[in-house]
C-alpha cells in the first residue's frame, strides 16, 4: 500500500428505522364519557328546577298563591281546595256570608228534599272518576234522619253503586253533606277515604280504599281513657301530605289537645300519641 494514498472510506451503515405503531383511538370510551357528561348535566338541570320549585313552595302559605303555583290543583269541592305538587293543600276562606250559604239551617224539609247529592268526586289509581253520594232515607222522624253513602262511577245513584255505610243524624245537628270535605287522600296512586261523624258522645270512624273495600281504624293505641282522659271528643283531622297517612285528633274534658297518625292501607295507627299542648 501507497503510505501517500489516502484511506479508503468505508460507507457507514445506517441503523434500521424503527416504527412505533401508534394507539388507535377508542371511539368507545369518548361515547360513554360523552354520554355520562350529558346526563350529569341533566341531571343538575334538573336538581337546581327541583330545587327552586320546593323553595316557590316553602313560600306558599295560602289558597289564594297555591293557585298561582305551577302544576298545583284545584279539587272540585266547595270551597275549593288547591293542592301542590308535593300534596301539601290549602283550603279556600269563605266569608262568613259564604259560610252561612254553605252551612244552611237543616230544616226537615230542606232534608227531605236534598234527597241524593254528591259528596265529593276524585280520579282513581286507574284515572277513572268516581263519585261519594249521599242519600237521606225515605222515612224520617222529627228529630232524626237517616241517611246512606255510596261509592259509584256514576254521578247520580244507580245499581251499580256500592253502599259504604249508613248514618243517622240529628236534624238540629250540622248536617253530615256539609260537615266532611278534604276525606279523600292526595298522594297519586290508589285513593283512600275516611269519614267521621258523631253521635252524642260517640264518634264512628269509616275507612275504605277506591273499591269500596271497608278498612277498620284501630284505636287501641290511642290512649283513648288512659294517657287520654274520658270524656274526650275524636275527629279527623287531615291527610298527611304527599303519603296514605291521616291524623285523628281527640280533645279532652279539660280542653287538652292530642293527635295521632294512621296508616289508611292497614287503618293502624303509626308511631306514639302526641301531646300538643
Amino acid at each position: 500500500m501507497n503510505p501517500t494514498q489516502p484511506p479508503i472510506q468505508q460507507p457507514v451503515q445506517s441503523s434500521p428505522e424503527i416504527i412505533i405503531p401508534q394507539p388507535k383511538p377508542n371511539y368507545l370510551k369518548t361515547i360513554i364519557f360523552s354520554i355520562l357528561g350529558i346526563i350529569l348535566l341533566a341531571l343538575t338541570i334538573f336538581l337546581y328546577f327541583q330545587n327552586q320549585k320546593l323553595k316557590t313552595e316553602s313560600k306558599v302559605t295560602n289558597f289564594k298563591e297555591c293557585s298561582l303555583v305551577k302544576g298545583s290543583m284545584l279539587r272540585e269541592s266547595y270551597p275549593a281546595v288547591c293542592v301542590l305538587p308535593s300534596g301539601k293543600s290549602f283550603t279556600q276562606i269563605l266569608t262568613d256570608e259564604e259560610k252561612s250559604q254553605l252551612i244552611p239551617q237543616p230544616t226537615k224539609s230542606l232534608i227531605i228534599s236534598i234527597k241524593s247529592a254528591v259528596l265529593q268526586s276524585f280520579n282513581d289509581s286507574f284515572g277513572k272518576t268516581k263519585y261519594v253520594l249521599y242519600k237521606i232515607a225515605e222515612e224520617n222522624s222529627d228529630t232524626y234522619y237517616s241517611y246512606d253513602i255510596y261509592l259509584s262511577s256514576q254521578s247520580l245513584l244507580s245499581d251499580e253503586a256500592i253502599k259504604l255505610f249508613s248514618g243517622v243524624q240529628n236534624i238540629d245537628g250540622v248536617p253530615f253533606i256539609t260537615s266532611n270535605k278534604d276525606n279523600i287522600s292526595s298522594k297519586s296512586g290508589k285513593k283512600y277515604l275516611i269519614f267521621d261523624h258523631t253521635v252524642g258522645d260517640n264518634t264512628e270512624f269509616w275507612l275504605f280504599s277506591e273499591d269500596g273495600k271497608n278498612i277498620k281504624v284501630d284505636l287501641s293505641k290511642m290512649g283513648l281513657g288512659t294517657t287520654i282522659p274520658g270524656m274526650y271528643s275524636l275527629n279527623f283531622s287531615e291527610w298527611i301530605p304527599n303519603s296514605t297517612n291521616f291524623k285523628i285528633k281527640a280533645i279532652s274534658a279539660n280542653d287538652k289537645k292530642y293527635e295521632a297518625i294512621f296508616d289508611a292501607e292497614t287503618g293502624l295507627q303509626v308511631g306514639e300519641t302526641k301531646d300538643v299542648n
